[in-house]
């Protein structure tokens, strides 16, 4: 019988899916505005930047990887290399990928999670989902 769980385990049916919250500190390429970092997006992925849709930011390997592209790049003043703080709900989230969108959650390519700018909303769904599965 072929195994449909998204998720790749060969868990059972009944088994609880293991769903951790996290926050994490990130180097990113911040622009004043979507529109300065649009304009260098391919030399971003290039150098190996991955768009972060939730905090709306390219984020970087290392600092020095960073600051390095952008004076590649000769991205302009409009940005800038800094952190940011993301919490994510990270795991095996397949099976509430409907519901996560309604705390305000968003799928990280970057972190193989959801992340979320509210830290009370990461955390109200990450208390949903345990109640949901006990």
């Amino acid at each position: 019988m072929p195994n449909n769980n998204k998720s790749g385990s060969k868990g059972t049916k009944n088994s609880t899916p293991a769903v951790s919250l996290e926050t994490i500190r990130a180097v990113a390429a911040i622009g004043k505005t979507d529109n300065d970092t649009y304009r260098i997006k391919d030399g971003l992925k290039a150098a190996g930047a991955k768009w972060s849709p939730t905090a709306r930011v390219w984020v970087f390997s290392s600092e020095k990887k960073a600051k390095e592209t952008l004076k590649g790049l000769k991205a302009g003043a409009g940005v800038t290399v800094g952190e940011v703080d993301l919490t994510l709900l990270v795991g095996n989230t397949y099976p509430y990928r409907y519901v996560l969108p309604a705390f305000g959650g968003k799928f990280e390519r970057a972190f193989e999670g959801w992340g979320f700018t509210d830290t009370k909303a990461a955390q109200r769904a990450f208390a949903a989902l345990k109640v949901g599965t006990q």
